[in-house]
């Protein structure tokens, strides 16, 4: 649980402070994290797919953390989440 809280926050810290539209970065940060959570294996398409799409680096200016980071934490946020979630029901039954 500690890992889906420290992807969340420091996901959504970088979403906040992004340079160009930042409600819509946090909306797509969002969907991408619930996607994770609810399609466990989507990471492995995902990631590599959207590699190439998420440079966009020379429009935000960008060069610390680009949208792959971004990405990337929301994957796992997700994914901690959701092991989370299953590790607690297993504990309960």
């Amino acid at each position: 649980m500690l890992l889906t809280i420290a992807c969340g926050l420091l996901g959504s810290t970088l979403v906040l402070h992004y340079p160009a539209r930042g409600w819509t970065a946090a909306m797509l940060f969002g969907a991408c994290a619930l996607a994770a959570f609810a399609r466990r294996d989507l990471w492995l398409i995902a990631l590599p797919a959207l590699l190439p799409i998420v440079a966009f680096a020379p429009w935000t200016g960008w060069i610390t953390f680009e949208e792959l980071d971004l990405l990337v934490l929301a994957v796992a946020a997700g994914g901690y989440a959701r092991q989370a979630l299953s590790l607690a029901r297993s504990a309960t039954a």
